[in-house]
């Protein structure tokens, strides 16, 4: 015996998949909806926002420069040996051994985001061994011994700035009024790089805020710009 198709069944299941449908394009509208909302609730929060998002990646940077290195010094080549010359500059280098970002390097040469700079331009990443950041590593007063070898990136946006220092909890940013702080961190350690004597140094009376801080961003007052730090190696 031949059954009649069962209507009623059919019925129901054809509704109950256009009601799903029908929730599912409320959920979709309401949540366009919000995330529209959200956009139009002014440039502060916004700017809030996205000045996180550039801080948390602003490390990513000079973290992978720092694998590089780590890499490096398992075969055998001295922090004092280290060379960050650009694509221009291999053919100056001494020795490709040492170059940190010659081709086949696990780190490249890059520039940053105009969107952290406050020029709105890319920003040059500057690598010396002219800081000492106090208490990490050894502190050597006066011979560079302690020198740590630090990543710096000058000319920051300073809501940027603040927000760096907000990823461990220090709420305002530190000043010193000295050029030699900008001077000293834009020294660059390439072929032809002089090592320091002595050091200049991050986090003691100039910067205490910053007391064993690996990261973080301060304002030289004298040149009016804010940097940025990552220590690479401490020493």
């Amino acid at each position: 015996m031949i059954r009649e198709p069962n209507i009623e069944l059919k019925k129901t299941q054809a509704g109950n998949a256009l009601f799903l449908i029908l929730i599912a394009v409320i959920l979709f509208a309401t949540l366009s909806f919000a995330l529209t909302g959200s956009s139009r609730t002014g440039t502060g929060n916004a700017d809030n926002e996205s000045g996180q998002i550039y801080a948390t990646q602003l490390n990513q940077y000079p973290a992978l420069v720092r694998s590089q290195i780590l890499r490096m010094r398992a075969n055998k080549v001295e922090i004092e040996q280290l060379e960050f010359n650009p694509p221009s500059d291999f053919g100056s280098i001494s020795n490709q051994k040492f170059s940190v970002f010659y081709p086949g390097s696990n780190a490249a040469y890059a520039l940053s985001a105009p969107a952290l700079m406050a020029n709105a331009q890319q920003g040059r990443w500057f690598f010396n061994l002219n800081f000492e950041i106090n208490n990490i590593g050894s502190n050597s007063p006066g011979n560079m011994q302690g020198n740590d070898l630090v990543a710096f990136l000058p000319g920051l946006k300073a809501n940027i700035c603040q927000r760096v220092n907000d990823l461990f909890n220090l709420s305002t940013i530190p000043s010193v009024n000295s050029g030699a702080y900008y001077t000293q961190s834009i020294d660059y350690m390439d072929h032809s790089y002089s090592l320091p004597a002595s050091e200049t140094v991050i986090g003691d009376t100039n910067l205490s805020e910053l007391d064993a801080q690996p990261f973080g961003c301060f304002l030289e007052t004298s040149n009016n710009v804010y940097i940025y730090y990552f220590t690479l190696i401490e020493r």
